[in-house]
């Protein structure tokens, strides 16, 4: 396997309610290639996960923060970072795996 494609971003951004001031939250997207990315969004109690392949969404879910203690937010946001990171790897298997192939097929042809 070559080295490690999957890259990690954060962005900032404001938002407000109808009822509170402005707040800024942080989206933090992890990517391999164009074509899969994770975004996982702070929402109320937990953050969302969200799995996107070719620009739609095909899977994710909800990791819910069961207490006020800032750790439980970090061990949850964690775990959500986890499980974008295995999905993202396994992509890349993938990927691997497709190419390695492809390339023992072309050996077989000029051999």
């Amino acid at each position: 396997m070559s080295e490690r494609r999957i890259s990690q971003t954060t962005e900032d951004i404001s938002m407000s309610d109808n009822n509170d001031p402005k707040y800024t939250v942080t989206i933090t997207s992890l990517k391999y290639e164009d074509r899969y990315k994770a975004k996982i969004i702070p929402v109320n109690n937990g953050y969302r996960l969200k799995l996107i392949e070719d620009d739609e969404e095909v899977g994710g879910g909800f990791f819910p923060v069961i207490s006020d203690d800032l750790e439980d937010a970090d061990n949850v946001f964690n775990d959500a970072e986890e499980t974008a990171n295995e999905w993202l790897n396994s992509k890349e298997a993938e990927a691997d795996a497709e190419e390695k192939a492809k390339n023992k097929v072309k050996g077989n042809k000029n051999g």
